[in-house]
């Protein structure tokens, strides 16, 4: 449902019983939605009853790694975990604009320059760093990283690459999910300490 923010709370409780609800705000950008303000996240929960409500609070605009910006992620002030995502497809591509969101800053954070190619090592120190997919992990309870795009035996092979190396940099994350969102499964793996 498509609803200003203000109107959600009431709308979100009427489906009630529906075990999936998606919800957004219009906005003026052509074909775009809005989010909902981090203030209202808590109380469209409770509305709903839901179990748990997830948050997109940082888009890469369709790219396959992002850096986020000063303003992001926008997390609500209830939020319990963090799930910075990357796409194990940017593996052995140009650090472009084509590739990643803010390449400029992805490539400070990871040490790289434009134009390189994307190893393992860099995809796992932006997960891993505070500025990249840690940002803001002081904020909640927990931080579990999701590899995503892992459609084949071989992108399951080098995003546990990542995944141990990402668990080796961080010694205060548990877990990192290695996915695949078209698949009648998604988790392909969960790798752990």
């Amino acid at each position: 449902m498509i609803a200003r923010s203000e109107d959600l709370e009431a709308l979100v409780a009427r489906a009630s019983g529906a075990r999936v609800v998606a919800y957004a705000c219009p906005s003026d950008k052509k074909a775009r939605l809005a989010g909902v303000e981090p203030g209202r996240v808590a109380a469209i929960h409770e509305s709903g009853g839901f179990d748990l409500t997830l948050v997109k609070a940082d888009g890469a605009r369709l790219r396959w790694l992002k850096a986020p910006g000063p303003h992001e992620p926008v997390l609500p002030p209830a939020c319990s975990t963090l799930i910075p995502v990357v796409s194990i497809r940017a593996v052995a591509k140009p650090l472009d604009h084509l590739v990643a969101h803010r390449p400029e800053l992805v490539a400070e954070l990871v040490g790289a320059r434009l134009g390189d190619a994307i190893t393992t090592d860099h995809v796992a120190r932006l997960l891993v760093h505070p500025r990249g997919g840690m940002k803001y992990a002081d904020r909640v309870d927990r931080v579990v990283p999701v590899i995503n795009m892992v459609d084949n035996a071989e992108q399951k092979y080098t995003a546990r690459l990542i995944a141990d190396q990402v668990l080796r940099l961080s010694p205060g994350l548990e877990r990192v999910v290695l996915t695949c969102m078209v698949s009648q499964n998604p988790v392909i793996q969960v790798v752990t300490r």
